[in-house]
């Protein structure tokens, strides 16, 4: 489907620290930047609302192949954290800078976000905030396909749980990692999980399971897929859920299949793992890109 994609969650700056000890600071990343640019490799319309401090380049977001209209430049510092990895897929983060400069620059109202014209998809990483209300409900009336990423932590409290909650009737994509199936539901089983979210409105819960994969459960035929990892070479994980829930909203509005959308969810995660920080859009990646969608979609199976 032609038309224009959105991207709200923000930008920060990561310091990434390996389980050997090396480092490498002042990363791109943030969970807007890696789903717009998991949602870029499949489509040259997408967009990004953010907010970054004085300090920051604007230019090294342009440089990656998005659009940089609506990133605001504020008096506030780009958010910073430290992103603690280890070899068994999991990660802790820890912000460098307050609470409230936190939600300053990463949490969004709808009166922030940009009118764009033909857009058809919005991904929004929600935290459980009430202003998250107003843009799913908003924007759903639209008929416009929202994706909708929570990002919860054992410190989510029951009122953000209950807006992430209540947000699920106006949504048409769901995707949460298995932290998140665990603190949202207390249910052990992904799939148990994935049909729970969905009796609440998805059409379509993807649970991302790392390397593992991910499962998407089809609300409307009430079927299940496995979407394997199709990752060759991991260099860093920080990011690649989110550009899986990127690829996969602009798969989905193209022809609302799972298959093929699955494949580009799972091909813009595997590119992201390539890289030390997001990946650089060029005609040599969009090509790979669609090399191994085609390698992929034969493994993608529905149980």
């Amino acid at each position: 489907m032609s038309g224009n994609y959105l991207a709200l969650g923000g930008i920060i700056l990561d310091d990434l620290v390996y389980e050997d000890g090396n480092t490498s600071m002042g990363v791109l990343g943030g969970g807007g930047l890696y789903s717009a640019l998991g949602a870029r490799i499949w489509s040259e319309d997408v967009w990004m609302v953010a907010r970054v401090g004085p300090e920051f380049n604007v230019d090294s977001i342009g440089e990656k192949g998005l659009r940089t209209n609506y990133v605001e430049r504020t008096l506030i510092p780009t958010p910073r954290a430290w992103q603690l990895l280890d070899n068994n897929d999991s990660r802790t983060q820890v912000a460098r800078v307050s609470d409230a400069e936190w939600d300053a620059q990463l949490v969004f109202a709808a009166e922030d976000i940009p009118h764009i014209r033909d857009l058809v998809g919005l991904h929004l990483l929600g935290r459980g905030s009430e202003n998250e209300i107003d843009i799913v409900t908003g924007y759903a009336q639209r008929q416009i396909v929202v994706s909708y990423e929570p990002i919860v932590n054992q410190n989510t409290d029951n009122n953000e749980r209950d807006v992430i909650v209540r947000n699920l009737s106006s949504v048409n994509i769901f995707s949460p990692d298995l932290d998140a199936c665990t603190i949202l539901t207390d249910l052990q089983s992904p799939l148990d999980a994935a049909k729970w979210f969905a009796s609440h409105g998805p059409e379509v819960v993807l649970v991302r399971m790392g390397k593992q994969g991910a499962i998407l459960f089809d609300a409307r035929k009430n079927e299940m897929w496995e979407i394997p990892s199709c990752a060759s070479r991991i260099i860093n994980t920080v990011g690649a859920g989110n550009a899986f829930c990127g690829g996969f909203l602009v798969g989905w509005c193209e022809n609302h299949d799972p298959c093929h959308a699955s494949a580009c969810a799972a091909v813009s995660a595997s590119i992201t793992m390539e890289n030390v920080g997001p990946p650089t859009i060029s005609s040599v990646l969009t090509e790979r890109a669609l090399q191994l969608h085609r390698q992929i979609l034969p493994r993608i199976s529905r149980k």
